[in-house]
């Protein structure tokens, strides 16, 4: 089994500019969230096949990967944290 997207909302980044924050959840429970950029996250989707990023929930957390290599302020593997956010 492979980590999915859990939540996946359009937040104010640093710039003030759009970004996508997306929480994914791990087989053990863990959660980590990261944040994409809007133009790179939006291009991953495309090429996925994704209209809205309601339909990313449930997916595999590899669709966004193509945008973490775009995005310069996030780490290109996301931090574990143990234990469920709320």
């Amino acid at each position: 089994m492979t980590a999915v997207i859990s939540r996946a909302v359009v937040v104010g980044g640093h710039d003030g500019r759009a970004e996508i924050e997306v929480e994914i959840t791990y087989d053990n429970g863990g959660t980590a969230t990261i944040s994409l950029d809007e133009e790179a996250c939006t291009a991953s989707l495309d090429r996925a096949g994704i209209c809205s990023i309601d339909e990313l929930v449930g997916q595999p957390w590899s669709v966004v990967l193509p945008a973490l290599g775009h995005d310069t302020n996030t780490p290109s593997t996301p931090d574990r944290h143990q234990g469920v956010s709320s």
